[in-house]
């Protein structure tokens, strides 16, 4: 992209522009995963490279939007074809608010019975205190 780019004559505010984009999406709004990221780096990308070359580059702009497209279908194949491991490896246990007030050592005895797990970690997922539960992410 930065090849094609370098090939393209933008100005500064194109720069910014992309800038602003990416700080409303990563400050805005809720967290994305790395997936949608890239999915929106490259539509956006993909977009702004067909605004910016002229119409004589035709065929360079679809050997090269079909080949990004193509590449981001193949690299998100190969992911689902291979999770990560710590989220292959979890499980989400609930428990009550009372868990909180617990000392580790009891914590950890607590997560052992319910899950009949020998060695982990967890981390507090989320606390609803409407229900008066904790969601807890037990990585195995």
């Amino acid at each position: 992209m930065c090849l094609v780019f370098t090939k393209a004559e933008y100005s500064l505010g194109v720069g910014f522009g992309l800038f602003a984009i990416f700080s409303i999406l990563r400050f805005r709004t809720e967290t994305f995963t790395i997936q949608t990221i890239v999915f929106l780096f490259v539509s956006i990308t993909l977009s702004l490279l067909d605004g910016l070359l002229p119409i004589k580059n035709l065929e360079i702009l679809l050997g090269i939007n079909i080949s990004i497209v193509v590449i981001y279908l193949i690299l998100n194949y190969f992911e689902k074809k291979s999770p990560i491991v710590s989220e292959k490896n979890s499980i989400e246990v609930i428990s009550s608010l009372d868990f909180l007030q617990l000392e580790e050592a009891e914590r950890k005895r607590v997560l052992t019975e319910k899950t009949k797990l020998k060695n982990f970690s967890y981390n507090i997922k989320s606390i609803n205190l409407n229900d008066n539960i904790v969601i807890l992410k037990v990585s195995h």
